[in-house]
């Protein structure tokens, strides 16, 4: 059973609202007294042992079709996009922290909620909430989809949820949080978006050396005040499937600047994991096999078909890996319909501190999933894992329709899966 998440502690959304020592500790005032200095505040706590697990998925979009769909499932009379996630919110849920790249903006105004220029109503929100999710990426190329107004908008509406947003200067930069007695820190970036800022609320660039050279100084100065930093990147090119070495090298860059996770999307497919110590120059292309990581010390998962539900995979321990970097989980919930584009999946990944007290991968588990328009009224787009559907095509054909399930097409997704070095340990 999936344990109930109790949510991160915000300690804000661009700096913390006290001044905090490695521990989490707030830093208090020394009383002069008699002479001497008499320390007033709580004693610094032990570092947690435990791990600290942070779920990421790829693209949460909104194509016409899912905003028309949950129009439906409110009957008309607003919207309802819980059952995007119905089977995946344990998933979610299992995790100390999920976090997601929400590419459209939540604009709420009834202006048509359509591509190209994405809208959503803010009722997208409430799902994402009931699904698990704790922060969102905002720095992507829709984000200014309908302009820095909307982009505000967007910010409002993540924080009036009690969500956070970042990846959206001055507002929603960065965040903050405390999660399990550890500080962790999310910072977020795009390469490109696709109308100019020219405001004072704008998305984050990182598409040159001085900004990447600005993002990792960031990268260093937070991480002399967290235990965790994770870096949120909208760069690799749609449909590409491998990273540029250009990529490669940023991804380095931010690791050695002392990031533990470089997680990408906007590529709209799946790209490959790695495990990356701090002194990588860049990343090699993933080996066939090993994909950058080992197997699983256990064996994974599996449904009563012993179709896998996840994978899991352990970093080298002969070689400590300091960092996970997924260079693009793909799409996660929407409506698009090429091929490889319905596939993604969750990263679960998970960080514990080690003997100098620095937080470091331990584990990272990978549960693909494949988005699936359901077979009944009211429609509506679902990420469900893979090995659900595939064990949806073991039973009758009746079953399989009122699934809605295409299992050639579910076949052929594994069967992609399985061939791409990299993707699955």
């Amino acid at each position: 059973m999936a344990r109930r998440k109790l949510g991160p502690r915000l300690l804000s959304r661009h700096r913390a609202r006290t001044r905090t020592g490695r521990n989490g500790q707030a830093v208090m005032l020394l009383a002069l007294l008699g002479g001497l200095l008499v320390w007033v505040g709580p004693q610094p706590a032990e570092m947690p042992a435990g791990p600290v697990c942070i779920a990421f998925v790829g693209d949460l979009m909104a194509h016409c079709t899912q905003s028309s769909g949950a129009q439906e499932a409110a009957g008309g009379t607003g919207y309802d996009f819980t059952a995007a996630f119905d089977r995946v919110r344990g998933l979610l849920s299992e995790a100390d922290l999920a976090v997601g790249n929400l590419e459209t903006p939540l604009d709420g105004r009834q202006e048509g909620y359509c591509f190209p220029r994405f809208s959503a109503p803010t009722q997208y929100a409430d799902a994402l909430l009931g699904a698990g999710f704790d922060v969102l990426l905002l720095a992507n190329n829709h984000a200014l989809d309908r302009g820095e107004d909307g982009l505000r908008r967007t910010i409002e509406a993540v924080r009036a949820r009690r969500m956070l947003a970042v990846g959206a200067a001055p507002e929603a930069a960065q965040a903050s949080i405390e999660v399990a007695g550890r500080k962790v820190a999310v910072l977020g970036f795009t390469r490109f978006v696709n109308l100019r800022c020219r405001g004072t609320t704008c998305p984050l660039l990182l598409h040159d050396r001085e900004s990447l050279d600005a993002a990792a100084a960031r990268v260093r100065e937070l991480s002399s005040t967290h235990d965790i930093v994770v870096v949120l990147l909208h760069w690799m090119s749609e449909d590409r499937l491998r990273p540029s070495r250009e990529e490669r090298e940023q991804a380095a860059a931010l690791v050695a600047a002392g990031a533990q996770a470089v997680v990408g999307s906007h590529s709209h497919v799946l790209g490959p994991a790695r495990c990356l110590s701090a002194d990588s120059e860049g990343d090699d292309e993933p080996a066939p096999t090993a994909g950058g990581m080992l197997p699983a010390q256990a064996p994974p998962a599996a449904s009563t078909t012993g179709t896998p539900l996840f994978v899991e995979a352990a970093c080298d321990p002969a070689a400590p890996s300091d960092a996970y970097v997924r260079y693009s989980l793909g799409n996660f919930v929407h409506a698009m319909r090429r091929f490889p584009t319905k596939l993604g999946g969750i990263d679960t990944v998970c960080f514990a501190p080690g003997k100098d007290g620095r937080h470091r991968v331990v584990s990272a588990r990978f549960t693909p999933t494949m988005t699936a328009r359901n077979g009944s009224r009211p429609r509506s787009f679902q990420a469900v894992p893979l090995a659900e559907l595939e064990q949806a095509c073991q039973g009758d054909a009746a079953a399989r329709r009122k699934a809605g399930v295409d299992c050639d097409e579910v076949h052929q997704y594994r069967k992609f899966l399985d061939k791409q070095p990299g993707m699955v340990p």
